[in-house]
């Protein structure tokens, strides 16, 4: 049974249709489908340095090709990988997407807690957080691509998650429509609202404040977070420093930043983190390690708090656990 607190809040929005999946001759399909899992094997069964260099040989011919192949996680969520892609291949290869980001929201969601997925791509966080959180949970993910949108409903699905809000639009400062710009085959994770070269535009899309699209019950449920926008995070979190009062005072937020980004948006790295210390917040470095070095045994880094600001790239776990003394 849902928690009662969600007794009220209506059922997911419309999402646009999934895309079809890509044409792809039958041996081609059917090579792929052999070659990958042997890809595979090899990683994780021959010495060093045989493992890397047998799949990397396997994996760059298999690659080339639209194919997707269903994977199991480390945790048990099942997905359709494309293996072009470097979220899609790192679920297939080594079974988690970001270990420390995996590790982190295993320790901190409980039954019954709510997590806010922005930017929630293939849906890979959000189906995890659903088991976390349990019937009595609710995930929220807001994505904007139309094509991801397609592929976060289809993982849903695959995993059976019915306490999942699905949100088609961005998270902007003020209601309007913004474009969207797709990113390349090998990373659809650099999809995002700021222009870069070769990444053409994919649609115009809705944008919305976060208190528009989150409902208040959710908000006071929000254990965790999560926000990976593409350099577009600085107006998000303007809003979450509004939001503060609304939320759990156990709330953390997983946030990549880039701290260069900022004045494109108005905002200053300094002001907005000095407005979360003043809040009672500190923050902690989350390394993540995408190297293909790591597929045979990915790494589990835990947060190590720090008191600067940062200034490049980087993800962060804002909490008031962290603050200095």
């Amino acid at each position: 049974m849902p928690h009662a607190l969600f007794d009220r809040l209506p059922p997911p929005d419309e999402l646009h249709e999934a895309p079809p999946a890509p044409t792809v001759g039958a041996l081609a399909t059917g090579w792929v489908a052999m070659s990958a899992p042997a890809a595979r094997w090899c990683l994780h069964h021959l010495p060093p340095p045989l493992d890397r260099l047998a799949w990397r040989v396997l994996h760059r011919l298999h690659a080339r090709h639209g194919v997707r192949l269903e994977a199991t996680a480390t945790w048990g969520g099942r997905f359709r990988c494309d293996l072009r892609d470097l979220v899609d291949s790192r679920i297939y290869y080594a079974g988690v997407w970001e270990p420390s980001v995996t590790a982190l929201l295993t320790q901190l969601l409980r039954p019954g807690d709510v997590f806010i997925d922005i930017g929630a791509n293939i849906g890979y966080d959000s189906v995890l957080a659903a088991r976390l959180v349990g019937p009595s949970g609710r995930v929220v993910a807001i994505e904007p691509s139309p094509s991801l949108l397609g592929r976060l409903r289809e993982h849903l699905a695959l995993n059976d998650v019915r306490n999942a809000r699905v949100l088609a639009a961005a998270v902007t400062a003020v209601p309007c429509d913004v474009a969207l710009y797709l990113g390349p085959p090998t990373n659809r994770a650099a999809t995002s609202i700021i222009p870069r070269s070769g990444h053409a535009l994919e649609a115009t899309v809705p944008g919305r404040p976060l208190a528009v699209l989150v409902h208040p019950a959710e908000l006071a449920r929000a254990r965790v977070i999560k926000l990976d926008v593409e350099g577009a995070e600085a107006p998000i979190l303007r809003q979450l420093l509004t939001l503060l009062p609304r939320l759990p005072r156990d709330v953390e937020i997983v946030a990549e930043v880039t701290p260069s980004r900022f004045p494109e948006f108005g905002e200053d790295a300094e002001t907005i983190f000095a407005a979360f210390r003043a809040a009672g917040f500190g923050w902690a470095l989350l390394h993540n390690v995408y190297d293909a070095s790591t597929l045979r045994a990915p790494e589990i880094h835990p947060p190590v708090p720090v008191s600067t600001v940062p200034d490049e790239s980087c993800d962060l776990v804002l909490a008031r656990r962290f603050a200095p003394p």
